[in-house]
């Protein structure tokens, strides 16, 4: 009788830590959603992931409340497992924003959190760093399915969107924002590419497309 307690006190003990191991693959995310989008402005979204480090990938998805097209924005790393990212100003027709955040591995597992939806607000306080603000001057969107390739990003504003990413990791100019890019870029004289520089995202690599016919400048990670 003992012996048949021993045996399955142990075989509890294999099957506890063989559960624990599993938990180990998956990220814990912390993600309280901002209280509100600004009406003119850019929000910013925070999370902490645990750990913070060796995913494929930590994004951002948003979607304008009400519609299925969901877009992302790639989050950057603030230190002590924190991450921030900054979202395209909403449309005056977008009454709140789907926000979640997913991390996924380098086996194309994802771990996603809760979807929040955000309202957006008029006067909605927010507080960005000199960082922040730059990256909002210069965001690259990403797509989620081939056919939002050559639509714009819909119920957001076109305002700060330079480069769009689609579903297999390429970076093209913004295909409806490009010509007010290119015009600025003129009156600057600042470099088309310079968002590359800062693209800074916890995942892999990119490839670029379009945008002077030069072909792909770096091979996208497989």
């Amino acid at each position: 009788m003992l012996r048949g307690i021993a045996q399955l006190i142990t075989l509890a003990g294999v099957f506890l830590l063989s559960v624990l191991g599993a938990w180990a693959e998956y990220p814990r995310i912390e993600f309280t959603p901002p209280a509100c989008v600004p009406a003119d402005g850019n929000a910013l979204v925070e999370a902490t992931v645990t750990p913070s480090e060796g995913w494929s990938s930590i994004r951002a998805y948003f979607l304008r409340h009400g519609r299925t097209e969901l877009y992302f924005v790639e989050m950057r790393p603030a230190g002590n497992d924190r991450l921030w990212a900054v979202l395209p100003k909403p449309d005056q027709d977008t009454p709140a924003v789907d926000i979640r955040i997913a991390v996924r591995d380098e086996e194309g597992r994802e771990t996603r959190s809760p979807v929040a939806v955000v309202p957006v607000v008029q006067g909605c306080p927010v507080a960005l760093s000199d960082e922040q603000r730059a990256v909002a001057r210069n965001l690259i969107v990403g797509e989620t399915l081939a056919e939002q390739f050559g639509g714009g990003v819909l119920g957001f504003r076109c305002d700060g969107i330079v480069l769009r990413m689609n579903f297999r990791g390429e970076l093209r100019p913004e295909d409806c924002c490009c010509e007010n890019a290119a015009l600025l870029v003129a009156a600057k004289g600042r470099n088309p590419l310079l968002p590359l520089v800062i693209l800074g995202g916890v995942g892999g690599g990119t490839s670029i497309v379009g945008g002077g016919g030069g072909g792909e400048v770096s091979k996208a990670r497989p």
